[in-house]
């Protein structure tokens, strides 16, 4: 209960709200009768490749599906708040990978032995005292987003981002063909610390290792001293601090900028298959890093997957499992992948006929294999929100990067305390 406690404490009211939206939509969906399943979502690429899978196993299966969607902005708080509070109303959930261990402890979520059995093709498995949890359904990296255009050779360190930034921001280069150089999500609760951290690790700092906390180290600070200098030498949009995903996608399609990173790999099949007269122009390739001092370049990559767990509380338990094993399969993997999505899947990443379709799994793959995780810790949330508020005042300027680590790293070790006792 002490686990359940430390969720519920950091999450929003905002279970009411969501109660009437999947009440609505599963009053639609089960006015039929039959077999059914619902499952609940962030909007994005996922959701939207989810979709597709959900058609596919409909017709396989005499279950039908209900996608609720809830937007990315208030997604974080409202899922945990629905599954903690016991609902019956959905059955799966999709889940970030650092928020399964929590889950799982507080018994919010069933494990998934009985229903579906291991398999060593996923990237990444997630267990707790020893049973399967969830599964992988999508898996995310971070890339370099640049107009090719534009810029024949990408940026290989941050030091070159910046100049090449510099190069395409209109109020520096009055000839410049994009408004800004750079663009990066910058609004909370979910992306920040995670774009944050590829840049923290490359220059050589740490977030919480062997229970020591160094995101106030001088490694630390440099870091965060050149994420706040995209903001204040003005390669980046005035408006950054309220640019999440979609903001950063919708100014590269717009041309507004000629580069974004660290950016989420999803982006790119976004980008092909939308509208926009640059799609073409667009390309990826690894995020820069930190050059040292023999000459090689430090560049660490960002991984996490978001899973699909089973809800304890659902009275749908048997089919909601199958279309979790379906969805994470070979066979709604690919469909998945098809659809935009990443999947986890080691086969579907290295299959030659999915990488006609998405060019960029291969660079997922190298960037995967250079990649660090978020720390587990029991306070994870905690630290997650921590986080966000120092690189707030960093986004905004109201704060140094001297005062807005160390400030941060006194707030994390005293959970880390608290989280001992």
């Amino acid at each position: 209960m002490r686990r359940s406690a430390k969720v519920l404490e950091v999450l929003l009211p905002s279970v009411v709200t969501l109660f009437l939206l999947i009440g609505c939509n599963r009053s639609n969906n089960t006015s039929s009768g039959g077999r059914h399943v619902t499952v609940t979502i962030r909007t994005g690429p996922e959701a939207h490749a989810l979709k597709a899978v959900a058609a596919a196993f409909e017709k396989l299966e005499n279950v039908s599906v209900t996608i609720n969607q809830l937007g990315r902005d208030v997604y974080m708080t409202a899922m945990p708040t629905q599954l903690m509070a016991g609902s019956v109303a959905v059955d799966i959930f999709f889940v970030p990978s650092t928020m399964i261990g929590e889950f799982a402890a507080s018994k919010r979520i069933s494990p998934l032995d009985d229903f579906i059995p291991r398999d060593r093709d996923f990237l990444v498995s997630y267990e707790f005292e020893g049973h399967v949890y969830a599964l992988p359904t999508d898996v995310s990296t971070l890339f370099l987003f640049y107009r090719r255009d534009l810029i024949p050779r990408p940026p290989e360190t941050w030091d070159e981002y910046a100049n090449v930034a510099e190069r395409f921001t209109r109020s520096a280069n009055r000839d410049s063909p994009t408004k800004f150089g750079a663009g990066f999500a910058g609004k909370g609760p979910e992306e920040p610390p995670k774009v944050f951290y590829p840049i923290l690790w490359s220059f050589g700092g740490f977030i919480v290792e062997d229970a020591q906390v160094g995101v106030d180290s001088a490694e630390a600070v440099s870091a965060a001293t050149f994420y706040q200098s995209l903001v204040s030498r003005h390669l980046v949009s005035k408006e950054v601090a309220s640019w999440s995903y979609p903001e950063v996608v919708e100014a590269l399609e717009r041309g507004e900028i000629a580069m974004a990173a660290p950016m989420w790999n999803a982006a790119y099949a976004d980008i092909r298959g939308s509208k926009s007269a640059y799609r073409d122009s667009i390309e990826v390739g690894p995020i820069p890093g930190f050059r040292l001092a023999g000459g090689s370049i430090r560049r660490v990559g960002f991984q996490h997957a978001w899973t699909l767990v089973l809800n304890a509380e659902s009275p749908h338990k048997a089919d909601a499992a199958r279309f979790i094993a379906f969805a994470t399969g070979r066979e709604g993997g690919r469909i998945y992948a098809l659809a935009g999505g990443t999947p986890a899947r080691r086969s579907l990443l290295t299959d030659d006929a999915l990488r006609k379709v998405r060019p960029e799994l291969p660079l997922v793959l190298e960037m995967l294999s250079l990649a660090k995780a978020e720390p587990t810790v029991p306070y994870y949330n905690k630290l997650h929100s921590i986080m966000n508020s120092a690189l707030s005042s960093l986004v905004l300027q109201q704060t140094t990067p001297e005062a807005a680590m160390s400030g941060a790293a006194a707030a994390i070790r005293k959970e880390a305390q608290n989280a001992l006792k």
